[in-house]
């Protein structure tokens, strides 16, 4: 991505905010309240319900805390930058699955 390139930081915090989008509509289509709690902890009462599975969510955790830390200016790896780009379409994939059979 040209984008990741130029800021990997901007590419970390976009594809943060789309996994926050897919988690919270997920919460939502299962009764798991989503206003006003920080998105870690929508995902352990995801992955508590086991909406969503345990494999899934430790590789989300790592994707929204590296996402977070780009958010607040902390630099990241470009390792770090590169295995987010190279692991979030999958991830996000597995997410719209899980979306679509809620």
């Amino acid at each position: 991505s040209r984008i990741a390139e130029f800021n990997p930081n901007l590419a970390l915090v976009g594809i943060r905010i789309d996994i926050e989008r897919r988690l919270v509509a997920l919460a939502e289509a299962n009764e798991i309240p989503t206003n006003r709690r920080p998105l870690a902890r929508i995902l352990r009462d995801l992955r508590a319900r086991e909406v969503v599975p345990g494999s899934i969510a430790s590789g989300l955790t790592e994707l929204v805390e590296l996402g977070n830390r780009a958010a607040h200016g902390v630099e990241v790896s470009e390792d770090a930058a590169q295995w987010v780009l190279k692991s979030a379409p999958q991830i996000i994939s597995q997410l719209e699955t899980l979306r679509a059979s809620a």
